[in-house]
């Protein structure tokens, strides 16, 4: 019997950006809103224009700004070597360059961002944040 070997084709703004295409790009700017994956939830909030990432992982929560993005629509961490790239408006995609997790946004209502987010967003200097946590984090 022959093993039929499946294959998520993927889309063509991805597959550009993994192949490093350089091009104009219309890409779409990130959308601000909760978005989750296999259980984990990540969180894109903006102020006056500048945007930061929070995102719980393995007892950890990391907050970082997030940079200019590229010509094809792609922006990166700081402080990390992970990027982001919005998809669509509901899909966000995150993570190594090769290697990018696709996110769902959620259907929360908008909270007002506090504690460690809050001072990414405040600052103008570029912003990275760990912080140790026991248990599950939600924002």
């Amino acid at each position: 019997m022959e093993r039929v070997r499946m294959m998520k084709a993927l889309p063509l703004s991805l597959a550009a950006l993994l192949l490093g295409a350089t091009a104009a790009s219309a890409e779409l700017p990130l959308q601000t809103g909760t978005y989750q994956a296999s259980g984990r939830n990540i969180r894109i909030a903006e102020r006056d224009g500048r945007l930061c990432l929070q995102g719980y992982r393995v007892n950890t929560v990391i907050t970082a700004s997030i940079n200019r993005p590229d010509s094809m629509g792609v922006y990166s961490l700081e402080g990390t070597s992970e990027v982001v790239y919005q998809q669509d408006l509901r899909t966000l995609l995150i993570g190594p360059r090769s290697d990018l997790s696709a996110y769902t946004l959620l259907d929360v209502p908008n909270i007002e961002p506090s504690g460690i987010l809050q001072e990414c967003l405040r600052t103008k200097r570029n912003f990275y944040n760990e912080s140790t946590v026991v248990g599950s984090a939600a924002f």
